[in-house]
């Protein structure tokens, strides 16, 4: 760490009444709060839990099963709306 760095560090602590470390560690838990997503840009959508005997085993979806999927021809009923 340059020396610089280190000497601001310790004026710092200094004027908080404070060590190095614990300051450090402060600055380190304020940048981490501060990068957190907030709340409001997370949702949570809960899906309801169906016994496994209602749905077979639930297998991951890979590559291939999307090609397949984009590759078929699906024809889906027309649906009216109300």
């Amino acid at each position: 760490m340059p020396e610089a760095l280190v000497n601001r560090l310790e004026r710092l602590a200094k004027q908080e009444g404070t060590s190095v470390p614990v300051l450090i560690q402060r600055l380190i838990a304020e940048r981490e709060e501060r990068e957190k997503p907030s709340n409001s840009a997370t949702h949570e959508v809960r899906l309801p839990l169906l016994p496994k005997e209602r749905t077979g085993a639930v297998l991951p979806v890979t590559g291939a099963d999307l090609d397949e999927i984009s590759l078929a021809k699906i024809s889906l009923p027309d649906v009216k709306h109300r």
